[in-house]
């Protein structure tokens, strides 16, 4: 299961927190602003959290790093776009990770 710090995972569409949650027995992510006040407030536009853990990991490879101790430690902060992509950002400086699944050919990646 990811951990990830309180506040880490920002919706950019409505300026709430990410939570934690299960979903057919996969954990997710998803917008605090559409869970408590549902679809008229922000849209429903979830992280799955292994995909995270799969994004942070090749981040850190092409690096040449591997990654010690827990992914919370390594994260600064996650921007989540209204374009159902998403931006994450690391403590120890190195360029931020940009996933955009916004286009219809498929999900680009930069690290």
């Amino acid at each position: 299961m990811l951990e990830l710090n309180k506040g880490t995972v920002k919706c950019l569409s409505c300026g709430k927190n990410y939570r934690s949650k299960m979903e057919r027995k996969k954990q997710v992510f998803v917008c605090g602003g559409f869970a408590n006040y549902g679809k008229d407030f922000c849209t429903y536009n979830p992280l799955q959290a292994d995909e995270l853990i799969l994004t942070i990991s090749k981040h850190f490879a092409v690096l040449g790093r591997r990654i010690e101790g827990e992914i919370k430690d390594l994260v600064d902060r996650i921007e989540v776009t209204p374009e159902k992509g998403y931006t994450i950002y690391y403590k120890d400086g190195s360029s931020p990770s940009v996933i955009d699944e916004s286009n219809d050919y498929g999900i680009k990646v930069k690290y």
